[in-house]
């Protein structure tokens, strides 16, 4: 069982940090400011633009 469950962690480590660098990608990709992608992922809708996120 302990096995299993240390491999299964291992698995969750290795798909977080492919989660880490794909968003990193992402980011360095983008054309947001990085004061934007900060209020984008803290949920500040305050910030004056009302362009819509592009996918």
């Amino acid at each position: 069982y302990e096995a299993e469950v240390s491999k299964l962690e291992q698995m969750m480590n290795k798909r977080d940090e492919l989660q880490k660098k794909e968003l990193m990608k992402a980011i360095e990709d983008s054309n947001r400011s990085f004061e934007e992608i900060m209020q984008f992922l803290q949920g500040d809708t305050s910030a004056g633009d009302s362009e819509d996120v592009e996918s």
